[in-house]
């Protein structure tokens, strides 16, 4: 609950503002609609299992829970490394920030994140429902996982698991590479500030944002390229969860609700600012 009102905060909140119609919040925007849709694949029905017992599903549901969690996953590791550029324009490159990203680019950004999130997550999930399941048929996790489904198959998994493995790399550890590469020039360029106020402010935020990439790529990577272990499903659990609850709840925390200027639009949205200038007055 607290990771669906703080993005549907955040999202009706750039939609409202004209002040956060830029392109950062556009793609700031596209996460936080993303996040809902994130975690809305697996906790309800985690939520049903634990109320009801019923934790049986269908193959068909099973498949199309994992092909929207795929496709989720994918596209917030585009989104994020796409924000990364965002920011490594505006703060490297500001002379050329409007001509850089404009409305064209983000369009691009946000249109080919979301169209290469599905189309990759559709090749995965047709090789998946190929296979035969002839063990058992009981899922060591909370919702249906790639990796899950691979371990319960009697079929050769050897041309899906190198085609992970390249998947991986390009969805995986090709944009993470990236953002941090982003993020190695903004703090460069954050170093050669004169001001320390000005300096701490910028750390504040890298080490923030770098936090939340840290925590989706590293738990990403330790899931899908570290090779299977005897004692590995408690900790595959506990992954899969800060990977499709704690991330989505943290990041409006960390990309929003700490910035200055959503604070100031939610203020002017709600009228809290002027109820508070007429309550202070009326006290004088």
């Amino acid at each position: 609950m607290i990771a669906m009102l703080g993005n549907l905060i955040i999202t009706m909140l750039i939609i409202q503002a004209p002040q956060l119609h830029t392109p950062m919040y556009f793609l700031i925007c596209n996460l936080s609609l993303l996040d809902m849709s994130f975690i809305s694949v697996t906790v309800p029905k985690l939520l049903a299992i634990t109320k009801t017992d019923m934790n049986v599903l269908s193959f068909k549901e099973c498949i199309s829970q994992m092909y929207f969690f795929i496709a989720t996953a994918n596209i917030e590791s585009f989104l994020l490394t796409s924000m990364s550029y965002d920011r490594y324009v505006a703060i490297c490159n500001p002379l050329l920030y409007p001509l850089i990203m404009n409305r064209v680019s983000c369009l691009f950004l946000t249109v080919a994140s979301w169209l290469l999130g599905f189309l990759n997550s559709l090749l995965l999930s047709l090789l998946t429902s190929n296979l035969s399941f002839c063990k058992s048929k009981i899922i060591n996790n909370f919702f249906c996982d790639l990796k899950a489904l691979l371990n319960m198959s009697c079929s050769d998994t050897t041309l899906i698991q190198t085609i992970i493995l390249v998947d991986n790399f390009i969805i995986g550890f090709f944009p993470s590479s990236l953002t941090l590469t982003s993020y190695a020039y903004i703090i460069s360029s954050v170093l050669k500030i004169h001001s320390t106020e000005g300096r701490h402010k910028a750390f504040s935020n890298c080490t923030s944002h770098l936090t939340i990439l840290f925590l989706f790529y590293g738990t990403a990577l330790c899931l899908y390229m570290v090779p299977n272990a005897e004692n590995s499903q408690t900790k595959d659990s506990i992954l899969s969860f800060i990977y499709v609850a704690l991330i989505p709840m943290v990041n409006p925390l960390v990309y929003s609700l700490r910035n200055k200027d959503v604070l100031g639009a939610l203020s002017k949205v709600t009228g809290w600012n002027k109820a508070h200038r007429i309550s202070f007055k009326n006290k004088i």
